[in-house]
This record gives structure tokens, C-alpha cells and sequence, in this order.
């Protein structure tokens, strides 16, 4: 008889236990997708902070919600983000503020977001780079993808293999040297992008304080293209001009000359 009991007892814990185990594995999912990454926000040393004239602000608007409370977040110089995003839906997702664009999930749906209903309840894409478009790219593909994976991690970088300057000296009606235009140029090649598809960070060191990006106020960084100028007043002038390249995928690289 006490045997019998042992076991009956030994029966009743192990229906318990599986039990348990069942509802455990019967729990639902969540109906939301907290959706996370961290923007890069430095590039080669220098803040895109710096070269943008207000904060970005990162938002998805969804097609069939009325109400998108929630669903967006300011983009702090930290990069970081998360938001809480309903499955099921197709959002289009913007970067208003600043001088940025939008995220690209894939290179078939761009800045669309389709969450499916059976998406994972929370998912890291990981660094977003900065691309020549200024559209961001996630490092971790978005997991149920099935076309259009953009792939940012076997990237080669831009090569600059050579920074040159010219000089354009000035002159007023007297014949009085009043400055210089300078004029700086890029060899620049890429394995996945023509030179129209780069773009640059342009940043003067200006030892002297006479050297500007624009002619008439003074700058020191600016976007642009494969040639930039500066100018100068009539007196002697020295600095530094470095240029960060920037592909499509977010590969970088930097060159700088001293003049």
C-alpha cells in the first residue's frame, strides 16, 4: 500500500510538471514588435551632428492605424532608438529633422516596413550606417526577409588614393592681391559605387582663421561633392582639409592635406 501511494504521488507530480510545461509553451505571443538599433552618428572622428541643423527625429507611420502614438522617437546623439511597432501592419518610416532621410529595410520595399503577424516579439537591426544618400542601412537584415537583404558587412570601404589643391589668386581693380579661391579634388574609386553615387564630409582645421567652405561667412564643415573650394583674405594663410568618402552601403574612408 505505501508503495502504491509513492507512486500515485510520483504520478500526480509528473502530470504537474508537464502540465505546467504545456501552458508554458501555449503563452502568445506578443502583439507587438519592439523594434531597436543604434544610428551611426560618427563617421571617421567627426559627428554628422555637426554637419545637420536640427535633431532628427525617427518616425513609422502606419497605413491602416489611425492612431501612430508611440510609434516614433527623437534620435539622440547616442544613435539609440526603440520603438514599439503592432504586427501585422506596413509602415512607412521617416527621418524628419536634420538632413536625413530614412531607414532602408531592403532594396525592393526601401523605407516601407511590413511587420508580419508572426514576427519575433523584439529585434536588434543592430548599427544603422550612414550612407552618400543619407539613407541609413541595418547592419542585422530584418529576420523574415526573403529578397532584397542588403548586405553592409562584406563592404569595402572607398579608397581616396589622392587630395589635390589648386590656387586662384584675386585681385581688385588696383591690382591688390584680396585672396585666394581654393580649389581641393578627389581620386576617388569603389567597388560597388560610381564617384556620382560617394559622397564627402568636407572639415578645415584653420590654423589661421582666415580660411573658410563659404565666401562669405565663415565654415568649416559642410557635405559635398568631390570638389569643394575655400577661400581666403589677402593675408598669409595655412590649415588642414580632411574629406571622409561615403558609399552607398555606409563603407567610409579618409584622406587628409595640409597647406
Amino acid at each position: 500500500m505505501r508503495n502504491f501511494s509513492l507512486l500515485f504521488a510520483a504520478i500526480n507530480i509528473l502530470l504537474l510538471s508537464v502540465s505546467c510545461t504545456k501552458e508554458e509553451d501555449e503563452t502568445p505571443q506578443k502583439n507587438t514588435l519592439t523594434l531597436s538599433g543604434t544610428f551611426e552618428t560618427v563617421v571617421q572622428g567627426y559627428s554628422i551632428y555637426d554637419f545637420l541643423s536640427s535633431e532628427p527625429y525617427l518616425s513609422f507611420g502606419p497605413q491602416n492605424i489611425q492612431n501612430d502614438e508611440g510609434m516614433g522617437c527623437t534620435v539622440g546623439e547616442d544613435g539609440k532608438f526603440s520603438v514599439e511597432l503592432p504586427k501585422g501592419e506596413t509602415y512607412n518610416c521617416l527621418i524628419t529633422g536634420g538632413s536625413f532621410t530614412y531607414i532602408k529595410f531592403s532594396s525592393v520595399d526601401g523605407n516601407f516596413l511590413t511587420v508580419p503577424a508572426d514576427a519575433p516579439d523584439e529585434f536588434s537591426m543592430g548599427k544603422l550606417e550612414f550612407t552618400s544618400s543619407r539613407i541609413f542601412v541595418a547592419e542585422n537584415p530584418l529576420p523574415w526577409l526573403t529578397e532584397g537583404v542588403i548586405d553592409t558587412k562584406n563592404n569595402n570601404p572607398p579608397v581616396i588614393s589622392e587630395i589635390t589643391m589648386k590656387e586662384e589668386r584675386k585681385y581688385d581693380e588696383s591690382d591688390n592681391y584680396i585672396g585666394s579661391f581654393l580649389k581641393f579634388e578627389l581620386a576617388v574609386s569603389d567597388d560597388l559605387t560610381s564617384n556620382r553615387r560617394l559622397s564627402y564630409l568636407w572639415v578645415l582645421e584653420n590654423s589661421s582663421n582666415n580660411v573658410s567652405l563659404h565666401y562669405d561667412e565663415p565654415l568649416t564643415k559642410t557635405f559635398g561633392g568631390h570638389e569643394e573650394y575655400a577661400y581666403t583674405d589677402a593675408n598669409p594663410y595655412s590649415g588642414k582639409i580632411t574629406v571622409v568618402a561615403i558609399d552607398s552601403l555606409g563603407g567610409d574612408s579618409k584622406i587628409s592635406l595640409e597647406f
